[in-house]
């Protein structure tokens, strides 16, 4: 568990997952959440393997939230799609790194990047 960041935690729980009940419920407000913070679309980077075993950061542009994350169920992970040439890629939002956006869209990630890291789950 990493270290617990108050602004973050009052967010979450007073804005994000005020009156959640069980974990549909969560994981519906945190989709919700952020689809309506994001603003697509924006620039960041993935890190990718090369066959030789080396890793790269790639810049991509992510242009949505990926409507499969519409999943709720307890192990629910919010992914987005980018786009690779003429292809739509989704990935979990957990990847992107070095994300070029507003202060809002960067936060926003961050806080779903705090909550996955800490798994501070709702109890049924």
């Amino acid at each position: 568990m990493g270290k617990k960041n108050e602004v973050y935690e009052e967010k979450i729980h007073n804005e994000i997952l005020v009156d959640c009940k069980d974990y549909y419920e969560q994981n519906m407000s945190w989709y919700n959440y952020v689809d309506d913070e994001l603003q697509f679309p924006f620039t960041a980077e993935i890190e990718l393997h090369r066959r030789n075993g080396q890793k790269e950061l790639k810049r991509i542009e992510v242009v949505k939230l990926s409507e499969d994350s519409s999943n709720f169920e307890a192990l629910f992970d919010l992914k987005v799609d980018i786009d690779m040439h003429e292809y739509l890629i989704e990935i979990p939002l957990m990847n992107l790194k070095n994300v070029q956006e507003s202060e809002r869209t960067i936060e926003m990630i961050e806080i779903w990047k705090y909550w996955r890291t800490n798994w501070t789950l709702v109890q049924h």
